[in-house]
């Protein structure tokens, strides 16, 4: 994907672990089928994210699927988030 778009993709030792580092919008959820094989899905579910921005990174420990930030993570993160959007401007 990173070659189809001219991307530079850091290596583990150049991009935070156990950190948020960007907020999107999900615009819609699709499934894969057996008719609609692409290389953008992950497993079964394609999430389609609009309004991508990226945000200082703010340390969290992950979980596997959804979940719900602590608050105060989440504080930290729309903090960030209205840094990287005035930075934008």
């Amino acid at each position: 994907m990173a070659s189809n778009f001219g991307l530079h993709v850091p290596t583990e030792a150049e991009h935070p672990a156990g950190a948020i580092i960007g907020v999107a919008r999900v615009e819609a959820v699709t499934r894969k089928t057996a008719f609609r094989p692409s290389r953008w899905y992950m497993g079964e579910t394609g999430l389609w994210l609009t309004d991508r921005t990226p945000i200082q990174p703010v340390a969290c420990r992950g979980a596997q699927g959804l979940w719900v930030l602590p608050d105060e993570v989440l504080r930290q993160v729309r903090a960030a988030w209205s840094v990287a959007q005035g930075a934008a401007r």
